[in-house]
């Protein structure tokens, strides 16, 4: 397996409100309320804009992803899934020119890849949030401890998306780190950033044998009906 850090994925001009709209658009000409209470933030010596280090418009974007993620919460879904569900939907709102919510299978398991990029290079798009160290993912020997069920997940999409007629050359991770690398230090407190991952057919076939041997035991269970291991 290949894996390369690609850097921070660019919030900057993707910023987008609850309702998908580009933050800063749709606004009513005139004077606002904001522009009132930013002056005086101003007069008052308050910082203005944001951290030092951190990305431009991160921490408004994360406003927008809570108030999303909060409707559901409300609705009776966990928090944590609610703000992962609120983080994959600003993706695919702003990810233009991407196939998105594909639908494959394979040995009768159904999968819901996040997005595809005919390119080229060819691209599985996987849009993820984690409160875990952004320092898990400095190296390839990291990622695969701390993330194998990303790395056995995007595996088994390659191959189901293989088997529709779909070829992938790459995995494109893109991951918010919702406590940066839990240092605390100006600019490392959030982060969203993007790892390209190139898997080998050795790691696919270790992903599906790791899923196949996990249904067995869930039929064993009888947790599983109706679905043979391929």
């Amino acid at each position: 397996m290949k894996f390369t850090d690609l850097g921070r994925f660019s919030i900057d001009g993707n910023a987008r409100r609850e309702d998908g709209g580009l933050i800063g658009t749709g606004r009513a000409p005139g004077l606002h309320l904001s522009d009132i209470i930013g002056e005086m933030r101003r007069e008052a010596g308050l910082p203005m804009g944001g951290t030092p280090g951190e990305q431009e418009w991160l921490a408004a974007q994360d406003g927008f992803l809570w108030e999303y993620g909060l409707e559901l919460y409300a609705g009776g879904m966990g928090l944590d899934a609610a703000m992962q569900i609120a983080f994959k939907r600003y993706m695919l709102q702003c990810r233009a020119g991407i196939t998105k919510q594909l639908v494959c299978e394979k040995g009768g398991i159904h999968m819901s890849p996040d997005g595809y990029d005919p390119g080229p290079p060819r691209t599985l798009e996987s849009y993820k949030r984690t409160k875990k160290s952004m320092r898990k993912a400095e190296s390839v020997e990291a990622f695969t401890e701390h993330f194998w069920p990303w790395i056995v997940q995007e595996s088994c999409y390659v191959l189901g998306l293989r088997d529709a007629g779909i070829e992938v050359d790459r995995v494109l991770y893109i991951v918010y780190w919702v406590n940066g690398d839990y240092r605390w230090e100006k600019g490392t407190s959030h982060d969203v950033r993007q790892y390209e991952v190139i898997f080998d057919e050795r790691d696919l076939d270790a992903a599906w044998s790791q899923v196949q041997r996990q249904l067995m035991k869930m039929r064993n269970k009888g947790g599983v009906a109706n679905v043979t291991p391929a």
